[in-house]
């Protein structure tokens, strides 16, 4: 079985962008879903500009809405 690692970025940039939302989409997850996901905050991810930013298996991605989000957990979980 699949699992991840994301880190949201909770920088002032990112928060100002929305990172709680994400954060607040990744709880909503049902449980067997979330379980499989190792979630943590990140600091900075470099990308202050182009927030919210999340780290994804290590790729940072930039831009993130909490529907996309979910849409690219979905994937990397199926």
């Amino acid at each position: 079985m699949k699992s991840l690692n994301l880190e949201i970025c909770v920088g002032t940039g990112c928060c100002l962008m929305g990172s709680q939302d994400l954060l607040d989409a990744v709880e909503s997850l049902p449980a067997h879903k979330r379980r499989r996901i190792d979630l943590g905050e990140a600091n900075c991810l470099k990308s202050c500009r182009k927030g919210p930013s999340v780290r994804l298996d290590g790729d940072v991605i930039s831009g993130v809405t909490p529907k996309k989000l979910l849409e690219l957990v979905d994937e990397k979980l199926a």
